[in-house]
């Protein structure tokens, strides 16, 4: 018969649940509550606010968490501040320093199942070679004349006068038939019907060989190494499945929003405009300008951008292989870095490093800007004017130049992303405005994430 217990106990904001299945705590006030218990991280998003739960459990430590309504007031727990020998530590909020602490740990953890599955194949490896080992059952050996002659007859009869069936030489090997006639032999000389022959026993030596050797493997002699060997298979295949199972646990965070209907639409929004971003022909990452010494050689620009190409824009990837989640994560892979834009964060990723930060923390500045285009026109820019690539200093083309060409002056949109922590990143769109619904809805996440704390 099942058995259960539950036992509750508050004190203040906080709430004690004992149960057979273990402790868990809660904390906050109506409308705004945090859950400690269960199986992994447990995000709810809806009218009455967006709460966060975190497994607490084992060995583990108890990860910080926090939580924001829309209706009622925070309750976060407290965090480690970010260290300051590190990029992404410095990138990271104070806010989101427990939830990349986890993800990193999660994936520093060393998984046990190649390990054990090479010690298994190495295993049974071992033991089929063993129960395969073959050993000699039986022999049978054959009787042989080799001719010691160079050039011997090979008669119809047993007599030197009767008729020659063929030529035999010197090193020749022919299966014995018969020896009981005197001094000749019958032996086989070729194959096919009538292959036998006589020849003098003078011309060579009877002699002995194999002829046919039979094996038998140890796991025929002992049937019962099958059953052995199959009973071992099932075994090593069954820890394999268990140890794969438990380097998930180990290594895997699960990360689960729940969203009402609102919400809901309100994300698919956000991935819809995401999408219409990643749809634009070209997207760059640019860094600092450089000033040109002479504005004629470069179509009248007096500066140069040193700008990289995004080739990788994704509606969905994840930082990392360990990370289980059921929402779409809009992904854009910068030069140095990669973002990864969280429901309710953006998350950094260079190298094996990861940082966080918060919407509420980041400001993005839009603006239009006039860019001299010499990598090839994209098919949905804006052109506002063409140049000379070579002007004189009337702004005629110069002739001495043979490759001189027209360049287009495009209109291009740029989006600086900047926050408290140290990011600062600039992504330029070949079409205007590719991203300004995607930059509003960070924005205004951002000041809800404000009005609410």
């Amino acid at each position: 018969m099942a058995w259960s217990f539950r036992k509750s106990k508050s004190f203040g904001l906080f709430r004690f649940t004992f149960s057979n299945r273990g402790l868990s705590m809660s904390a906050g006030v109506k409308g705004a509550r945090i859950r400690f218990g269960g199986r992994g991280t447990h995000v709810t998003l809806g009218a009455g606010g967006i709460y966060y739960s975190q497994k607490l459990g084992g060995r583990a430590q108890a990860a910080a968490v926090n939580a924001w309504s829309l209706k009622q007031a925070e309750v976060e727990a407290n965090m480690r501040d970010a260290e300051d020998d590190a990029a992404m530590n410095r990138l990271t909020d104070s806010t989101s320093q427990a939830f990349v602490e986890e993800l990193e740990s999660k994936a520093r953890k060393v998984a046990f199942f190649k390990a054990v599955l090479i010690a298994s194949l190495i295993a049974m490896a071992f033991y089929i070679s063993y129960a395969s080992e073959q050993f000699v059952v039986s022999e049978e050996h054959k009787t042989i004349f080799s001719v010691d002659k160079r050039r011997v007859h090979i008669r119809a009869l047993p007599d030197k006068h009767s008729r020659s069936l063929g030529m035999t030489f010197q090193g020749t090997r022919l299966d014995v038939i018969d020896t009981s006639f005197q001094d000749w032999i019958k032996v086989t000389y070729r194959h096919g019907a009538d292959s036998a022959g006589f020849i003098h026993a003078s011309m060579g030596r009877l002699g002995r060989e194999l002829a046919k050797r039979q094996y038998e493997s140890r796991a025929d002699k002992m049937p019962v190494l099958y059953v052995l060997g199959v009973l071992l298979a099932v075994l090593l295949v069954a820890l394999l499945i268990w140890i794969r199972r438990l380097d998930e646990r180990r290594k895997t965070m699960f990360v689960n929003y729940t969203m009402d209907d609102g919400l809901r639409a309100l994300y698919d929004k956000f991935i819809e405009c995401f999408q219409e971003f990643a749809s634009t022909a070209r997207v760059w990452h640019t860094g600092d300008a450089v000033t040109l010494d002479d504005s004629r050689r470069h179509g009248g620009a007096s500066q140069a951008v040193n700008r990289k190409v995004i080739r990788e824009i994704s509606p969905h990837r994840l930082p990392s292989p360990h990370l289980v989640i059921n929402v779409s994560v809009p992904y854009i892979r910068l030069p140095d870095k990669e973002l990864y834009f969280f429901p309710e964060r953006i998350i950094f990723r260079r190298g094996r490093q990861l940082g966080a930060v918060f919407y509420k923390h980041i400001q993005v500045m839009r603006g239009n800007v006039r860019f001299q285009e010499s990598e090839g026109l994209p098919p949905d820019a804006t052109v506002v004017e063409q140049r000379w690539k070579y002007l004189n200093k009337n702004g005629e083309p110069d002739r001495r130049f043979r490759d001189n060409q027209l360049l287009s002056i495009c209109n291009y949109t740029e989006y600086t992303f900047t926050s408290q922590q140290g990011w600062n990143d600039t992504i330029m769109t070949s079409r205007v405005g590719a991203m300004d619904r995607f930059a509003e809805f960070i924005k205004l996440i951002g000041a809800y994430q404000q009005k609410v704390t």
